[in-house]
């Protein structure tokens, strides 16, 4: 049920939208909620047998906090920046749904 949680609260469900142009949205509610997401998965008990699924979550979610906070200084410096994260939140579910 973690797992799902934080892999079904992505950045683009955080932010409401796609396109950025301005980076308060991101620093001050998409990458506070993502590290809320990231440390309350950490204090979940791994199940036994799990330690692998666990690593792929935390992986993705990782992953993830530091494109969205290359993302957060690109607006600033007057450039653009995108990235995606559908191979590392894909690998994520299939290893939760397996």
């Amino acid at each position: 049920k973690a797992a799902d949680k934080v892999l079904d609260n992505g950045p683009i469900v955080l932010l409401g939208y796609g396109l950025v142009f301005d980076s308060g949205p991101l620093r001050e509610r998409v990458l506070p909620q993502l590290n809320r997401s990231l440390a309350e998965f950490r204090a979940v008990k791994v199940p036994k047998g799990a330690q692998d699924v666990a690593v792929k979550v935390d992986g993705a979610l990782t992953y993830v906090i530091g494109e969205v906070g290359r993302m957060a200084d690109r607006p600033d410096a007057g450039s653009s920046y995108e990235f995606s994260y559908d191979t590392q939140y894909d690998a994520a579910r299939k290893a939760v749904q397996d």
